[in-house]
């Protein structure tokens, strides 16, 4: 079995899926603020995520870490993507839904044992004025 390369699975993803109305937080998952540490080396960012806004894959290539995200807001199914560059255990990314419609920026901490993450997102310019975005792996690696 031929294993895809993580810009094409990106895309099969986006293909998918269907364009909708603005995001509501699909579960209840929290987890507790990681210390940012620019220091830490050795954390997994890549693998399927389970997250308190649905489903992320995030796949490392040339030193930036990549991503596709999907939930379901008022029963229409939404995606996006995300890019940003790890340092120590923080990821600041980029992020956009697919359209357009929505997108910002993000900053997500990851913990010593690449097992959680905490962080936040916001629109446009700002990291934080959309709230919470956390979660822990789905793939058990």
């Amino acid at each position: 079995m031929r294993i895809l390369q993580p810009m094409a699975a990106l895309a099969l993803i986006l293909a998918a899926a269907c364009s909708g109305p603005k995001a509501v937080q699909v579960n209840a998952l929290h987890v507790d603020a990681i210390e940012p540490d620019e220091t830490a080396h050795g954390r997994r960012w890549s693998g399927r995520w389970q997250t308190n806004w649905g489903q992320l894959e995030l796949f490392a290539a040339d030193g930036q870490i990549r991503g596709a995200f999907r939930y379901v807001s008022e029963g229409a199914e939404r995606v996006g993507l995300l890019v940003g560059k790890p340092h120590g255990n923080v990821l600041a990314f980029t992020w956009v839904e697919q359209g357009g419609s929505n997108k910002g920026r993000g900053r997500f901490v990851i913990d010593s044992e690449s097992s959680k993450f905490s962080g936040m997102y916001g629109y446009e310019n700002s990291e934080e004025d959309g709230g919470e975005w956390c979660g822990v792996r789905a793939d058990g690696n």
